[in-house]
């Protein structure tokens, strides 16, 4: 089954490649573009939302700093030092939780 949304870097070329026309492309051929692309079958309604103004940021978008090109959302975090609190503690109870069941014999 084809996605049906596209990455953040994705978008970022779906924008290249629709505001490198004069005339600006159908939303039709817009999505004919996708999916030769990207394989990706997109709505109308998407199509629009990528294009829409509020979708401006990823033009100035630096993916390599955000290590975002492989995602499909792109918002920063509210609050950076809690999410990576949070983050470590997951991955350390995943680890314990994975030791837990190997002790007992479960996996």
């Amino acid at each position: 089954m084809a996605p049906t949304s596209l990455s953040v870097q994705q978008r970022i070329e779906f924008r290249k490649w629709y505001q490198s026309h004069t005339l600006k492309p159908s939303q039709k051929t817009a999505i004919a573009w996708a999916r030769q692309t990207f394989g990706a079958e997109l709505k109308q309604h998407t199509v629009s939302r990528y294009l829409a103004k509020k979708q401006d940021v990823l033009d100035t978008l630096d993916l390599k700093k955000l290590q975002l090109s492989d995602r499909y959302r792109y918002r920063e975090a509210q609050w950076p030092i809690l999410e990576d609190i949070l983050q470590k503690w997951q991955v350390n109870m995943e680890i314990r939780v994975f030791f837990m069941i190997r002790r007992v014999g479960i996996g």
